[in-house]
């Protein structure tokens, strides 16, 4: 149980098709505490890069799939590791904000 995120995203988009379909590249960082405190925005960062495509469909909004790649090694509280470093889909429906 979380209670403080944060999250750094930075985005390329690059149109296909004009007004509909967009190609990109990404890079993520971030992570998830229990408490404010707890943060370090520059340190204890889980990373990703990719690329992916997003589709705008009048009426429904924009439809996307992503393909990224973690570069962090996510461990559990007794330090093993449960998610390796591997590529990943993303499929998104609808805006982020």
């Amino acid at each position: 149980r979380c209670r403080s995120m944060l999250v750094y995203n930075m985005e390329y988009q690059f149109p296909v098709v004009q007004d509909q379909v967009y190609a990109l590249l990404f890079a993520d960082a971030g992570n998830a505490w229990l408490a404010g405190y707890q943060i370090h925005p520059f340190s204890d960062l889980k990373t990703s890069a990719g690329l992916g495509f997003r589709v705008s469909v009048p009426g429904l909004g924009t439809i996307g799939f992503d393909f990224g790649y973690g570069f962090t090694a996510v461990r559990d509280r007794f330090g093993r590791v449960i998610d390796g470093k591997k590529w990943r889909p993303h499929f998104q429906i609808g805006s982020t904000f």
